[in-house]
């Protein structure tokens, strides 16, 4: 992991990225404490994404790929949090809210730590919801990667690349019916990610990841 670290810390500092926001994302809110929501495939190219100037807290499971994510947030300045995405990981929730009430930001993948992929889970909605904190969609690709034949198809970064990152159009959790709110807020984040995704990878030519099991697998 330690050398997998050095990797990606090689291909970042040779990547050239460029950046897009989506209308809502306003420059205030780059200041204030949000809640990153990032697919669990686009998981590496965190460091690149967040506020520097923020502290972002991750999320992260005790499963043996969550260990393993820790050690990489670790290596780039990113704390975590132990807990999951699921609606009923009531100790990671209580820790968030309270990174976000003292203005810090956190980061979590709807689909992790096991998927399915690209399935958001409610947990992500409920933090927000409970700590009156906007989610902001956000995503990457590459020109050049690699993609691992895992559940998620995780993305890597080849060195000297370029890069483009999507900040989407911030959601907040508002409405009164809570059940209803979660289902129908966690079906809009999906389309929110898959839509940003795609657009990232389209910037360069890839086929949308979402719909690579309708029509096969992508590069």
């Amino acid at each position: 992991m330690v050398i997998f670290s050095i990797y990606l810390k090689f291909a970042f500092s040779t990547m050239r990225w460029s950046h897009h926001y989506h209308q809502g994302y306003e420059h205030d809110l780059i200041k204030d404490e949000k809640i990153y929501a990032i697919w669990h495939s686009r998981l590496l190219g965190l460091p690149n994404i967040v506020n520097k100037r923020q502290q972002t807290h991750m999320l992260t499971s005790q499963s043996r790929d969550g260990k393993l994510g820790a050690v990489l947030c670790k290596f780039f300045g990113i704390k975590t949090v132990w807990g999951s995405s699921n609606q009923g990981a009531i100790s990671g929730f209580k820790s968030m809210a309270r990174l976000l009430k003292s203005g810090q930001n956190v980061c979590i993948s709807p689909d992790g730590p096991r998927g399915p992929a690209r399935k958001a889970a409610p947990g992500v909605i409920a933090i927000s919801k409970m700590s009156k904190t906007p989610i902001v969609p956000i995503t990457w690709s590459a020109d050049r990667f690699k993609r691992v034949n895992s559940w998620d198809r995780m993305v890597i970064p080849r060195p000297f690349a370029k890069g483009y990152i999507i900040y989407g159009k911030p959601i907040s959790i508002e409405t009164k019916d809570r059940e209803l709110d979660i289902h129908q807020a966690c079906l809009d984040l999906e389309d929110t990610l898959n839509e940003i995704t795609a657009e990232a990878d389209l910037h360069f030519g890839h086929p949308a990841e979402h719909l690579e099991s309708r029509y096969g697998r992508g590069k």
